[in-house]
């Protein structure tokens, strides 16, 4: 009897499990297959060059107990934990302290792409209340669509990270607007700020708007006493807002940082409006590769193909114009798609400003085109609603497939026709090679790349591609119309069509999503180890690396996993102060904004980094001041013979209080930093005798935000260290507290008296410990809350029970 009643359990349990829940979580394992295989990983161009490298110091770091808050490995040191993309505080991230790096990365990304689809089929289907056939269609196109599938292309894992939650936030606010309590608080409560502690703070601002915008909807429109959904909606935002507290250990450092940044302290509305979404590329939301891609054929249109990729399925918008026309929220998500492609449009529509105006911290991040997630949210909510409109089989469902089904046709005959033109009139046709000229003069003309528009195997190619994404855009259209007019004219019922649409839905993403689905072997990510051997024998652990040539970033990164120390990187919260030192080596204008920092050519500036060992391509020719050591088929390895040590004395200081005048001074060439430290504020007291040897300094230990050095001045002076000066940083000579001074632009010194000293560098967030208190303070409100509620009906409840005694008695 047992027995049985355990198979009965099982066979109940079983049935639980939602054929929904499978497919979410199978079709990304389908899509990934190609790269889990042993040793392999999925590839992505960021992720290889950056985020690879980062994640793993943030995962040796943690595996040995400390927090890392300070990354002195790229950048001439920079506060690792303050630039949110390194998700210090993201739960997954804590994954890779016992997950090898390939199989990490595979299911992180797995994990994202299927929560996608969870989240989305909970919202539609427990939010907004949908069938649950028509919330898994419409999961289907928020979990396959465009959006994440370009960033793993792009290597922006980030964003792969954080775009799941958006949708949780919808669910979550849906079901406190159904029935505000407690629990639903609590669980809403971190849904947007677990965003920014993904990586992505502006997804979490975008989902913020939607949010708010869905809370004055529902004041505005929703059902029952005024009174009471004001109330509601001010509840779901104040769960909204302590759920910042909980994220407050991450976004306090952030905004400390955010005032050292380059993007704060240029403030160019030019980059800003980098990425904007070119009105041609509206086609791509239909066609998606009519203008290449990033994959399998090169993309030729503006900026970047997976900056700009909206793609949600050509099917998929068709039902959209069905759920336009139905109920539940339909007008209010159609308004939302709207505004997120006119935001999206970036520079190309004077509305931009007027947003960029009335939203503060928008121009904090650059990429209007990103709002396209928002366009993705919105667009996964039209076609459900489309969805159960044809499940509804009546008379205005018809009426609406009908319209619908006309429109793909209409669409569907235009696609074709273009498609046509191109493969009977392209090739050498003037008119195509026009085209592609003009495209490549509005990529030059913003910053991009140059496409070989002189090439004929190029334009054949790109002809080849855009036709047949337009042919197969059509192709898609024709089906989706087919069903949609067979609903209308009774041939086909809803309860049939809808699963055959979210059929050809699947069919047209994952036909489009398989291609950015690429793999690479983790031993790639290594140098090799003669080359590792010789480099970190050169800078013996006092020196820092540097690169010339497109392979700078990458460079940075694999010097993290050799233990040694480049002088560029990459990050997109770059240091205002290093920007400057960039831009002065490149001779460029100040504020020209920087976002990959490879400060390539030999001068005063490297030398006072600590440059001293140099890589270089393999057929270059050596550079002045360089001395050429080894040359290996990857790499040609360099040295320079005045770079400094990672800390040094000098006798004497100037200051030059005016940045523009200091950077000048510092960027002629003729600064000696061995003899000279150039400060922000005059010295307080006398230099050093010129007459005595300015002394010597040894790394006693050295940890990441710590230097303990033993200095030896006979005469005094400036004890420099080749580490960005940052607000948290600290010094002690002799173990008493010294001010920090900024020096020579971006790095740290004290003022030495005369003599041996231990001196220590220390650096601490000044703001994470207060994030931490607010952080347990969030945590520990409704913990409290939840207990006072306990006992006060557990203290009713007694008396309730003495009442009835003494009225029994």
């Amino acid at each position: 009897m047992s027995l049985r009643r355990g198979e009965a359990a099982s066979r109940r349990g079983l049935r639980r499990v939602s054929p929904s829940l499978v497919v979410l979580l199978a079709l990304p394992v389908l899509l990934l297959l190609p790269v889990l295989q042993p040793g392999r990983m999925i590839f992505g161009r960021d992720l290889w060059d950056v985020f690879f490298f980062m994640h793993r110091l943030v995962a040796d770091e943690l595996r040995a107990g400390r927090l890392p808050t300070w990354d002195p490995h790229v950048l001439a040191g920079f506060a690792l934990l303050a630039a949110v993309q390194a998700a210090v505080f993201y739960p997954p991230t804590w994954l890779g302290i016992v997950l090898p790096d390939a199989a990490f990365w595979n299911f992180v990304t797995w994990l994202h792409l299927a929560l996608a689809g969870v989240f989305a089929e909970a919202w539609l289907r427990r939010g907004l209340g949908l069938d649950r056939r028509a919330a898994l269609l419409g999961a289907l196109v928020f979990s396959l669509a465009g959006f994440p599938y370009a960033r793993i292309a792009a290597g922006h894992v980030t964003y792969v990270w954080a775009y799941p939650w958006g949708a949780a936030a919808l669910w979550r606010t849906e079901r406190f607007l159904a029935g505000p309590s407690l629990r639903r608080a609590v669980l809403l409560a971190p849904t947007v700020v677990i965003m920014a502690l993904a990586g992505v703070p502006q997804l979490a601002l975008a989902t913020g708007l939607v949010v708010a915008a869905r809370l004055v909807h529902f004041t505005v429109t929703g059902a029952g006493d005024l009174r009471g959904r004001v109330w509601t909606a001010v509840g779901a935002g104040t769960a909204l807002a302590g759920g910042m507290l909980l994220g407050a250990p991450q976004l306090l450092p952030t905004l400390e940082l955010t005032a050292q940044i380059q993007r704060v302290a240029a403030a160019q509305p030019g980059f800003v409006t980098t990425y904007s979404l070119p009105p041609e590329n509206l086609l791509t939301l239909l066609a998606p590769r009519v203008f290449g891609d990033a994959a399998g054929a090169r993309y030729w249109g503006r900026w970047f193909h997976w900056e700009l990729c909206g793609y949600v399925g050509a099917a998929t918008l068709v039902l959209a114009l069905v759920g336009a026309a139905g109920q539940r929220q339909r007008r209010f998500w159609a308004g939302v798609a709207l505004a997120a492609l006119l935001v999206a449009l970036g520079r190309y529509t004077p509305l931009f400003d007027a947003f960029a105006t009335l939203v503060p911290g928008s121009t904090l991040f650059r990429a209007p085109a990103r709002y396209l997630y928002v366009f993705t949210l919105a667009l996964a909510a039209l076609a459900a609603i489309g969805a159960q409109r044809l499940l509804a089989a009546d008379a205005g469902a018809r009426a609406a497939a009908r319209r619908a089904g006309v429109a793909a046709v209409l669409l569907a005959l235009l696609l074709a026709a273009g498609a046509l033109a191109l493969w009977i009139l392209g090739g050498e046709g003037t008119w195509w090679r026009d085209l592609l000229a003009w495209a490549n003069a509005a990529r030059l003309a913003e910053g991009g790349y140059g496409i070989p528009v002189d090439q004929l195997r190029f334009r054949i190619d790109a002809r080849a591609t855009a036709a047949a994404s337009l042919a197969l855009a059509a192709a898609w259209l024709a089906v989706a119309a087919a069903l949609l007019l067979a609903v209308a004219r009774g041939a086909l019922s809803g309860r049939a069509a809808v699963p055959l649409l979210a059929l050809l839905i699947a069919a047209d993403l994952a036909t489009f999503d398989q291609r950015y689905v690429r793999g690479g072997e983790t031993a790639s990510l290594y140098w090799q180890p003669e080359l590792t051997a010789l480099v970190r024998r050169r800078l013996a652990g006092t020196h820092r690396l540097a690169s010339i040539g497109p392979a700078s970033i990458a460079d940075a990164g694999r010097a993290r996993l050799a233990g040694v120390d480049h002088v560029g990187g990459y990050d997109s919260m770059q240091l205002a102060r290093y920007a400057d030192l960039v831009n002065v080596l490149r001779e460029r204008p100040l504020d020209t904004p920087v976002v990959m920092a490879a400060p390539g050519r030999p001068h005063p500036l490297m030398d006072m980094l600590g440059a001293r060992v140099w890589l270089a391509p393999p057929d270059m020719p050596t550079p002045y001041g360089l001395s050429t050591i080894a040359r290996r088929p990857e790499r040609t390895v360099l040295e320079s013979a005045r770079a400094l040590p990672r800390a040094w004395i000098v006798p004497r200081a100037i200051a030059l209080p005016d940045a523009q005048r200091r950077l000048r001074f510092l960027g002629e060439g003729r600064w000696d930093p061995r003899n000279v430290v150039v400060l922000e504020e005059p010295p307080g007291e006398a230099d050093a005798a010129p007459s005595l040897a300015p002394g010597t300094v040894e790394i006693a230990s050295r940890a990441p935000g710590e230097y303990v050095l033993d200095a030896d001045s006979p005469g005094g002076g400036y004890l420099v260290l080749a580490e960005s000066w940052y607000p948290g940083w600290h010094a002690t000579v002799d173990g008493t507290a010294v001010p920090v001074l900024r020096a020579n632009h971006l790095v740290q010194a004290v003022r030495l008296p005369p003599g041996r000293h231990e001196v220590r560098f220390t650096y601490r967030s000044r703001l994470l410990p207060l994030g931490l208190a607010l952080a347990a303070a969030a945590l520990a409100l409704p913990l409290a809350v939840a207990l006072v509620r306990r006992l006060v009906a557990a203290r009713g409840g007694a008396q309730g029970r003495d009442s009835r005694s003494n009225a029994a008695a």
